[in-house]
């Protein structure tokens, strides 16, 4: 009888590369706008951007505009919110990207309490790069008038750190213009739209029968900041 050939063996399998640590972690950061656009449609269809970007488009806004400031893509895109068509960060990011720019020193926030809540946030903060510290407060009377108190929503399951908000978007506004670049926290332009709407759609053509001469009662507006805001030396 003829023995039978010995069994082919397969060819080992080729080394696989070893795991290497310790290598930096570097985001990936666009360099042109196809790029942007890239990058947005993949977190877009992924369903991971937030509800106030609900298309490619704001995605990509959202990332450049972040980039003008400074945030990384997807930092941007966790922080920047659209309201009525307007970039806005939300407060922490506020923070983040104020810390992040090496100007601030300091910062302290404050809330004093009564029996039926918070009556007044304070927040100071102090530059580099000046003597003084710049601060804003923000109460609950003045809460009251801009129709904010016990308004459904936030302000009434959490009224302490709404203004938290106001009275720390007030002072990191005023402090660092030059690192904000007149961008507002989403807090506070939510709290400004009308019945607390938010959308993107542009306002109406005005009509002709909007005006007249007959003066018309106006809405709770919201403070302003010069005229409400306690500045701190």
């Amino acid at each position: 009888m003829m023995s039978k050939p010995p069994p082919t063996l397969p060819a080992p399998a080729a080394p696989k590369p070893p795991l290497v640590a310790g290598n930096d972690v570097r985001a990936i950061i666009p360099t042109d706008f196809e790029s942007a656009y890239r990058l947005a449609n993949v977190v877009f269809t992924a369903g991971m951007a937030p509800t106030s970007l609900n298309s490619v488009e704001k995605c990509t806004v959202a990332i450049l505009h972040g980039l003008e400031l400074g945030l990384r893509p997807m930092a941007a895109l966790q922080s920047i919110a659209i309201v009525n068509g307007m970039p806005a960060l939300y407060g922490d990011g506020l923070v983040a990207l104020v810390r992040g720019s090496g100007l601030l020193e300091d910062m302290i926030e404050t809330c004093e309490h009564d029996k039926d809540g918070p009556t007044i946030a304070v927040c100071q903060v102090k530059r580099r790069d000046q003597a003084t510290w710049i601060g804003h407060s923000f109460t609950r009377p003045e809460a009251q008038r801009a129709g904010l108190w016990k308004k459904q929503g936030p302000w009434t399951q959490y009224p302490q750190r709404m203004m938290q908000m106001r009275a720390r978007s007030w002072a990191l506004r005023d402090a660092f213009a030059d690192v904000l670049r007149g961008i507002r926290s989403a807090e506070e332009l939510l709290d400004v739209t009308a019945a607390g709407s938010v959308t993107t759609e542009p306002p109406p053509e005005p009509r002709r029968g909007d005006f007249t001469d007959e003066p018309t009662a106006r809405e709770p507006a919201e403070a302003e900041p010069l005229d409400s805001g306690e500045r701190i030396r």
